[in-house]
């Protein structure tokens, strides 16, 4: 199976995710928050859950963009261009989740001009413009041998050495700021004392090994179905890939338990509630079905059996199970803080809808997530289809 078998299937998939899309953007457009299912104290729904996924996302994709530099083992290379574009592709679709989710996005511009220097948010706003720079300017250099024969001009040996050593400075930038970014949107939630839940020190390098773990599902699966040459050099890429899931979902699995046993046994009891809405409360099927089964154990196990392992197809399918079941390690780290009332007497205090602590995405919010979804795989796919990405050297 390959991307021929799998072109129609996505792109049909990518047109109704975007029609959907728009009939959520246009609710979105003339009702604003209205119709969505959060209110005064659940003050945080869906959107900003897929704002955390695709940016983990587009960091770790992009941490793989690096990878041959940084372990030299040559396969790699062959996922340096996809990676980049997914990194692209993929921190475009949380940009448009976050801003879609202001109450008035057209002022996001404020954050540029008038930036609070100790606000983690105006730092992670600077730091997307960075990343987004900075891989627009990878991609232009790589890309550039291509686009020179295209235009009837020569691509030298001396342009080709100076692009070369443009292209690694950008790459030994590019790991320490994606990481900076990533573990800050970990920061972003850590610092918020008032919410035990996200109050961890740990959180910043927690990101970082989901992002890891996104990455690698994402490249895995694009390396499956998506680079036709299935000789010598791809199977031993694949069984790196597979090496690299296995040792990052049992490391997210130990940031998981670590973080819920030593929260329990703490016994603060705003934490203690919150824990318990993901395991056993309104939230517990995201946790124990589509986050553990689907997207870390059923995974787990194909990488690790080596009957399993060595087939491609179910390689590959390991891998968008982990793409689609971290979708829900993203919804357990924003919801269920906002569930638990800093001062219990809330919930009978006041009664209103909005007023209330338990939440489910409307109608509305699931088709405007689907929508920056589909705009998502879009852009990929016309990046897949209009651009050299399988090119196997580094210009």
């Amino acid at each position: 199976m390959n991307y021929k078998t799998l072109r129609l299937p996505l792109w049909g998939l990518s047109i109704i995710a975007l029609l959907i899309g728009a009939w959520g953007a246009y609710e979105r457009i003339t009702v604003g928050h209205e119709s969505t299912a959060y209110g005064s104290y659940v003050v945080w729904g869906l959107g900003v859950a897929m704002y955390l996924y695709f940016v983990e996302l587009a960091a770790g994709a992009h941490l793989f963009a690096t990878m041959e530099f940084i372990s030299g083992y040559k396969p790699f290379l062959r996922l340096y261009r996809l990676a980049l574009a997914v990194a692209l592709a993929a921190i475009v679709g949380g940009l448009l989740n976050i801003w879609s989710d202001l109450g008035r996005p057209e002022r996001f511009w404020e954050v540029y001009l008038r930036p609070n220097p100790n606000s983690v948010m105006a730092f992670m706003v600077w730091a997307y413009t960075l990343f987004i720079v900075v891989l627009l300017a990878q991609m232009l250099i790589e890309f550039r041998p291509e686009w020179m024969r295209a235009l009837g001009k020569t691509y030298s040996s001396q342009t080709q050495m100076r692009d070369r050593k443009i292209l690694r400075i950008l790459m030994i930038l590019s790991v320490p700021m994606v990481i900076a970014f990533s573990g800050g949107v970990g920061a972003l939630f850590g610092v918020q004392g008032a919410r035990p839940y996200w109050h961890v020190g740990m959180y910043p390098v927690a990101f970082i090994v989901t992002a890891l773990v996104s990455g690698a599902g994402m490249m895995t699966f694009l390396a499956a179905f998506f680079i036709p040459d299935h000789d010598e050099e791809h199977q031993g890429l694949m069984s790196a890939l597979r090496r690299l899931l296995a040792i990052f979902l049992v490391a997210e699995g130990l940031f998981v338990f670590a973080d819920y046993s030593i929260s329990l046994y703490g016994a603060l009891p705003p934490n203690v509630a919150a824990i318990r809405q993901v395991l056993t409360g309104q939230y517990w099927w995201a946790f124990w079905i589509i986050q553990v089964l689907i997207g870390m154990v059923i995974p787990f196990v194909i990488a690790v059996t080596p009957g399993l392992g060595r087939n491609t197809v179910l390689t590959g399918l390991a891998g968008i199970l982990v793409v689609f079941g971290f979708v829900a390690v993203r919804i357990n780290v924003v919801l269920p803080a906002l569930t638990v009332p800093e001062i219990e007497a809330l919930r009978t205090a006041f009664a209103d809808p909005r007023l209330g602590f338990t939440y489910f995405p409307s109608v509305g919010e699931w088709a405007l997530a689907i929508g920056i979804t589909g705009v998502v795989a879009t852009l990929f796919l016309l990046a897949y289809e209009r651009l050299p990405l399988l090119k196997t050297e580094v210009a």
